[in-house]
């Protein structure tokens, strides 16, 4: 299988937006794609409107917790990840991110249940 470049795959997303405008797989992508390139506003934008098109999209809000979390949006990000699990109950890497953004905010309690549950889940 060819190896796809970031810039090839941003292209192949945003065509797929072009033509599908409610596809919020595609937003997901190039989502996905942003936040690995170091651009957490465009990610968050995506993720966001990956969210506006289908609003039980777990995968999106744990995206856009990530890109929050990354900017140093504390509370944004637990709210997407609380949001991810609310829709994703075994979303262990959710419980995980949730950890540390709890921990960051100085809840140790809870950023430790948070990681005690990913691990049952299997994170790490």
């Amino acid at each position: 299988m060819p190896k796809v470049t970031w810039r090839e795959r941003s292209e192949i997303t945003t065509r797929a937006i072009q033509r599908k405008g409610d596809f919020a797989e595609a937003f997901y992508n190039r989502g996905l794609t942003r936040y690995a390139k170091g651009d957490l506003e465009g990610a968050q934008r995506d993720y966001t409107r990956a969210i506006q098109r289908k609003g039980d999209f777990a995968e999106a809000f744990y995206g856009r917790g990530l890109a929050r979390y990354a900017k140093g949006e504390l509370e944004g990000a637990l709210r997407d990840y609380g949001r991810a699990i609310q829709r994703k109950g075994d979303f262990a890497e959710a419980f995980y991110g949730r950890g540390l953004a709890r921990r960051a905010k100085g809840d140790g309690k809870g950023a430790q249940q948070d990681f005690d549950q990913a691990k049952r889940l299997g994170y790490g």
